[in-house]
């Protein structure tokens, strides 16, 4: 019995689970994990908020170019102008008719 433990102590005796580096190092990845302030957790939800932020920055620059391409339309094209112009901002032109529906209200 004596020779087994002795064995073991023989083979483990360079690197064993007391050893001092691998105290500090065990004690430091729990610390990164669990105890800092900029723990893997936190890590996480900064970077899902990172991916959320750059798909909002892809849409707002599709729409920034749907925009600019509808703009130089509206700018070169007299019939776009008007169209714009009767959509968006209500706008009466002579001889057009305007039609105003009558809303029945609940009572």
């Amino acid at each position: 019995m004596k020779t087994q433990v002795t064995d073991i102590q023989k083979r483990f005796s360079s690197w064993s689970l007391l050893n001092i580096y691998t105290i500090l190092i065990v004690s430091f990845l729990c610390w990164v994990t669990f105890f800092d302030s900029n723990n893997l957790f936190v890590l996480k939800a900064i970077n899902e908020e990172v991916n959320e932020t750059e798909l909002q920055k892809e849409y707002y620059e599709e729409t920034i170019e749907r925009t600019k391409q509808a703009r130089k339309d509206i700018l070169n094209n007299a019939a776009a102008q008007r169209d714009y112009a009767i959509e968006n901002h209500y706008r009466q032109f002579p001889n057009s008719d305007v039609y105003v529906p009558k809303v029945k209200s609940k009572k």
